[in-house]
Parts: C-alpha cells; sequence; structure tokens
C-alpha cells in the first residue's frame, strides 16, 4: 500500500501444530493452536483522521482437564514406622485435592476471537508531527477463555470455572514523531 491510499489491509491465516512427546506419549503442548486468522482493514476518512480495525481468530489452546478428587496424603511416622495417611484439617475433615491428567493434554479451550478498533488524528503542533487515538480492545466485550480453574467444593465435589480475557477495553494514547 501507499501512504496516499484511503484504504489499506490485510489477512492471514496461519497452521501451525506444536506437540510433545514424554514416555512415549505424544500430546499437543500447551501452545499449540491450529487454526489463527487475522483480518486488518485501515481506512483514512479525512486528511488527518483514520479509523482501523483489527480480527482474531484463532482455535483455543489445549490444557490438562481434572480427572477426579483425591485425598491429599501425607507420609508420618506411626509407631516408628513411615506410613502414608490421608492428611486432615483442624476439623478433622480429609482435604481434599484435585487429580489432573498427567501424560497429556486433552481439554481444549472454547474458539478465540476479538475485535479491536482505534481511530487516530494526526495533528501538527508546534511543528512536530503527532498522533492522537482512542484504542477499544474487544469492542464487542467476548469473553474469551484463557484458562480453566478447578476447585473443589463445601460438599467435596470437583467444579470448574473458567478464567476470561480482558474485557471491553478502551485506552487513549498519543505519540511524537521528534
Amino acid at each position: 500500500s501507499q501512504p496516499e491510499d484511503r484504504f489499506t489491509g490485510w489477512v492471514s491465516y496461519a497452521l501451525s501444530s506444536a506437540e510433545r512427546e514424554r514416555d512415549g506419549i505424544v500430546s499437543p503442548f500447551l501452545f499449540d493452536q491450529r487454526h489463527a486468522v487475522n483480518v486488518v482493514a485501515n481506512y483514512r476518512f479525512a486528511e488527518s483522521w483514520d479509523i482501523g480495525a483489527r480480527f482474531t481468530l484463532r482455535s483455543g489452546r489445549p490444557f490438562a482437564r481434572a480427572l477426579g478428587v483425591q485425598p491429599r496424603i501425607v507420609l508420618q511416622k506411626v509407631n516408628g514406622e513411615d506410613v502414608y495417611v490421608p492428611q486432615t484439617d483442624a476439623q478433622g475433615r480429609v482435604i481434599l485435592d484435585v487429580a489432573y491428567e498427567r501424560e497429556s493434554l486433552t481439554g481444549r479451550l472454547n474458539l478465540y476471537h476479538t475485535l479491536d478498533v482505534r481511530i487516530t488524528t494526526y495533528p501538527s503542533w508546534w511543528g512536530l508531527r503527532w498522533a492522537l487515538y482512542l484504542d477499544i480492545q474487544n469492542a464487542y466485550n467476548r469473553q474469551n477463555q484463557q484458562q480453566v480453574r478447578y476447585f473443589i467444593d463445601d460438599a467435596g465435589a470437583l467444579q470448574e470455572r473458567p478464567v476470561f480475557g480482558i474485557p471491553i477495553f478502551p485506552s487513549l494514547g498519543l505519540s511524537v514523531e521528534l
């Protein structure tokens, strides 16, 4: 594109795979994202104003799923011998832990997508070239999963809670070329 073009942009697609082999077991690596698409567009609608947008769509990353709940086992001396016993809290209840898969990552986060929008003006103050912009990340407030957290509720049952990325996030910026 040339600087005098009113409309510029590009589209990209990436197909990739990241696997890990451990003890003869092959599974997706933590950062494996098979598909990634980016669409970027910029439109100069006045001499010193433009608006741009970037849409991103990609596969969800893999993660370790929880397999269930297990008692926390500790090594203690009982009658002079080392014995594995369930650990208890102050009220005498057995402490439970989440048991995760160890050999592979079989979970996959939901599809990720977001739209970022920026409007920029280019004033010329004090003989310098400035850029003043309003940037809105995640413009349609998509709840994109970043990870899945597991916890054990008061009844001892395994529960999961998704962790989301940033919500709609506006910011102002200013730059100057010296």
